[in-house]
């Protein structure tokens, strides 16, 4: 494949995407959101609507990476990946 395949304003968004600055960690994290998540996921295996799958740790995961990045790190992923 050939970057003659590409568009200018396509090629020109793929660069600024790699020219992307990486999220630099807070100096203070906001542990809110996490606390919260962490809650919900123990409250939740206690309940009866208990189910051996479910998206609480991947929405912990992503609460964790937020706590120390903010909330934009994913805009800057989502674009890196």
């Amino acid at each position: 494949m050939g970057i003659d395949l590409y568009t200018t304003e396509e090629l020109e968004k793929e660069l600024k995407c790699r020219k992307m600055e990486k999220p630099k960690m807070l100096m203070e994290p906001k542990f809110a959101n996490l606390r919260r998540s962490v809650e919900n996921y123990i409250n939740y295996i206690s309940s009866e609507d208990y189910r051996e799958y479910s998206e609480h740790r991947l929405h912990i995961f992503e609460k964790a990476v937020e706590a120390f990045y903010g909330n934009g790190v994913w805009d800057w992923y989502n674009k890196r990946t």
